[in-house]
């Protein structure tokens, strides 16, 4: 069984469809197909999570693979993210495991993939972000490779934004502090028809951008140590909680499990901290 890992990162990323492409070459090469010329279509199962328009990005790789290789199918499994965890636990328990997937932490699945190092060598990985190498690299072993990275950041309703009179920094040298921004969001929000200030996404990494926003880091420089118990670390919590007590962040959706991105597509924030 082969992966694709999904490893969320502020730092940046690379061409998604060239190196998943290429990715998907590598693997359905070296999984053990002995197809001869005329033999019966080979199927893949590849379970997937899509966000934003991953999915349909995804599609078009794969169409072009198939254009190569027509005697391969690949049958995609689209699941929502949230529900990815426990179907891939309960497929693998089932003893029918998808060919491939698209993962956040390889780690939890380590027992159940195929170690990619003889066929791909640890050096293959050079060409992607060298902060996801940790990640797909376990026991000195090769056992996945990246996808992609996330930027964190904040989108914003310009209309909202026009509405309120607020202009937002368009350069580095403007960028509001963390008080400049709680106070021009309930300004918006008063002057505007959004009900919120900002939609938060549900997700550790996003709130990390905080914490490193405060100064402050989650392991020790060694990573043998957990690092978040400083004044920085605090501070960065203290801000997260204040945004929920001033109402600009609904409570609904840490506390609630509500949708952010529904939120702000309905108009309903003023903006929404995402990637």
């Amino acid at each position: 069984m082969s992966w694709l890992d999904d490893y969320h990162n502020i730092l940046g990323g690379f061409n998604l469809k060239k190196q998943a492409a290429k990715l998907l070459i590598v693997l359905l090469v070296v999984s053990a197909l002995s197809i001869p010329a005329l033999a019966q279509k080979k199927v893949l199962d590849f379970l997937w999570f899509s966000d934003g328009v991953e999915g349909d990005v995804l599609k078009e790789i794969i169409a072009d693979y198939q254009k190569i290789r027509p005697d391969i199918e690949i049958n995609v499994i689209e699941t929502p993210f949230q529900d990815l965890r426990i179907r891939l636990q309960t497929m693998i328990a089932g003893g029918t495991p998808p060919d491939l997937s698209r993962l956040v932490n390889v780690g939890d699945f380590a027992p159940a993939l195929l170690d990619l190092t003889p066929y791909l060598g640890l050096e293959y990985i050079d060409d992607f972000v060298p902060s996801t190498h940790r990640n797909v690299i376990i026991d000195g072993k090769l056992m996945a490779v990246p996808v992609d990275v996330t930027a964190n950041g904040v989108i914003y309703n310009k209309d909202h934004f026009a509405q309120a009179g607020i202009e937002v920094p368009t350069n580095p040298e403007d960028v509001w502090s963390w008080d400049e921004f709680v106070e021009n969001l309930e300004i918006v929000v008063e002057k505007s028809s959004a009900r919120y200030g900002l939609a938060y996404d549900y997700t550790f990494h996003r709130w990390l951008t905080i914490l490193y926003q405060a100064g402050g880091k989650l392991f020790t420089d060694d990573w043998t140590a957990m690092a978040i118990n400083t004044p920085e670390g605090e501070r960065a919590i203290e801000f997260f909680v204040e945004l929920h007590d001033k109402e600009i962040i609904p409570r609904s959706i840490w506390l609630g499990g509500e949708n952010p991105n529904t939120l702000f597509r309905a108009g309903l924030t003023a903006a929404h901290w995402s990637g």
